[in-house]
């Protein structure tokens, strides 16, 4: 937002420099170099709105640009679990890479990949649901029982998950470093973003 600001401000001062210039060396100046200084004067008269307005539109343009890739490569959704209880929910758009950011969270988060789910059970425990939880850093493949996988993350952690077909693998990371990967042999078309929590939480989700 400050470049958008900027921006502005140099349209702006193109419009009122050459006012405030204007005939400052042809008032003063009759010697044999007022021609040259004119020219100098006028030449920075003509210079100074062009680049001001050139560097403010390339500055627009790049602002815009950068707010459009922002807004398509971060899909920021805020996921708000309100109630205590077993809570889950599966985002319907497939993301090959997505992660997300423990805001707040008073108990067990969890992330994974699921093809359906059941909306009061944690990510993991239910077939075809993985899961990586919050509380014990453990795996949960389709099953109640985890396996031994990670650390455990808490409020302020960012944990991805990326689904990598060529290998057969899920992958999870957390805070910008790989932990650990599952084999995974089924449809990773059919996959799709799983969170849950079991008390009151905060999530900033991310899909790439």
């Amino acid at each position: 937002m400050k470049l958008a600001y900027v921006c502005v401000f140099l349209i702006v001062c193109s419009a009122i420099l050459p006012v405030e210039m204007k005939g400052s060396y042809i008032s003063s100046r009759r010697s044999r170099t007022t021609r040259y200084n004119d020219y100098y004067v006028n030449g920075a008269q003509n210079v100074t709105p062009q680049l001001g307005l050139a560097l403010g539109l390339i500055g627009l343009v790049f602002f815009e640009r950068r707010r459009k890739l922002d807004d398509k490569s971060n899909d920021k959704n805020v996921i708000k679990f309100t109630q205590n209880g077993d809570t889950s929910m599966m985002i319907e758009e497939p993301s090959k890479y997505f992660e997300i950011v423990c805001e707040e969270m008073d108990g067990v988060v969890s992330i994974g990949v699921a093809e359906n789910i059941v909306e009061n059970r944690l990510p993991g425990w239910d077939k075809t649901t993985i899961a990586y939880h919050s509380d014990d850093g453990k795996l949960y493949n389709q099953s109640e029982k985890g396996q031994d996988f990670g650390e455990t993350f808490a409020k302020g952690d960012v944990v991805g998950c990326l689904l990598n077909a060529e290998e057969s693998t899920i992958e999870f990371s957390l805070n910008g470093k790989l932990i650990n990967s599952v084999e995974y042999h089924g449809d990773f078309n059919a996959l799709r973003p799983a969170v849950g929590a079991d008390q009151k939480s905060q999530l900033v989700l991310r899909t790439y």
